[in-house]
């Protein structure tokens, strides 16, 4: 009978058999009728993504998800994604002007962008522990938001006031006859940026 039993239980008729319980549970629970591991991971559509956030791998999707859990305002979210996709465009067009693979480390582009957006977040101190590694990066934030100023193609697709932030971040940061590639070893000496002569094609927004 039990060898019918087990034969039923597994066509769906009859009572499932128990499945011992091997191995070390981390962090979810099992069901002890069938022996099935719920929990973070393994039944992901059950679970709540700001306990546990997957792991994604799309750069922007990322983003919005670090910023919501690090609690920027709700007013303030939008211009903090515009500059960021801005500033990722920027990244994709110059990244070979630069010594660095990838683009930056995330929770420092949202301290930065949250700093200049004017809004609060939940990322305190330095995002990033190595003080070598966060130096070269705030040069190539900052490289790149020159980029950002100076190409008007780029710029016209964020709000005005957004790119007036910008503007000031630029020049409270840097004198005019500044070159952050002679004094940094992040950027490499050939970068240019080529605006258009003719007047900002934007307008007022």
């Amino acid at each position: 009978m039990d060898n019918l039993a087990q034969l039923l239980a597994l066509v769906g008729q009859g009572p499932k058999s128990k499945v011992p319980i091997t191995g070390t549970i981390i962090d979810g629970f099992v069901d002890v009728t069938t022996g099935v591991v719920h929990g973070q991971y393994l039944a992901i559509d059950e679970n709540d993504y700001t306990k546990q956030p997957l792991f994604i791998y799309n750069r922007s999707v990322r983003f919005e998800d670090l910023v919501w859990r690090n609690r920027v305002p709700g007013p303030h979210i939008k211009d903090v994604l515009t500059l960021f996709t801005s500033l990722e465009t920027v990244w994709e067009a110059h990244k070979s002007s630069f010594n660095r693979k990838y683009f930056l480390t995330q929770r420092l582009l949202l301290q930065e962008i949250c700093r200049i957006v004017g809004c609060t977040c939940d990322i305190k101190g330095r995002p990033i522990r190595d003080k070598r590694r966060y130096k070269k990066q705030i040069v190539i934030f900052h490289e790149l938001l020159r980029i950002f100023v100076e190409n008007k193609k780029v710029e016209c697709q964020s709000p005005s006031s957004l790119a007036h932030k910008v503007s000031s971040t630029i020049s409270n940061r840097l004198p005019k006859d500044h070159s952050p590639a002679e004094q940094s070893p992040g950027i490499r000496p050939s970068i240019t940026c080529k605006s258009p002569t003719s007047a900002h094609p934007c307008g007022s927004r």
